[in-house]
């Protein structure tokens, strides 16, 4: 390896984490802040059983909830993030909210 090499390779190295240190800060599009660390994918059927609703449900209400758009027009959502979300409306709910 010369050392242009390596001084490419560290410069590449640098832009990628800021890169991911402005994509978790600005979420992913939909205003939801994506989790550091391990999270499970749900697919739309698993995202609803959690919910309580619909497929259809979900996927009409998509952006309201934690989702990340996959290659080929696939949809995932966050498992944490439905939690949140979950006791977000309780909470609201509580409180009188209407969301």
């Amino acid at each position: 390896m010369t050392d242009l090499d390596a001084l490419l390779d560290a410069l590449a190295d640098r832009l990628a984490g800021r890169v991911a240190a402005r994509l978790h800060a600005n979420g992913n599009g939909n205003g939801h802040v994506p989790e550091i660390g391990a999270d499970k994918l749900l697919p739309a059927d698993e995202a609803a059983a959690q919910l309580g609703v619909t497929r259809r449900w979900v996927y009409a209400h998509k952006d309201r909830l934690p989702v990340v758009s996959m290659p080929g027009r696939t949809l995932r959502f966050s498992a944490a993030g439905l939690q949140r979300w979950i006791g977000r409306r309780q909470s609201n709910n509580q409180r009188g909210g209407s969301k």
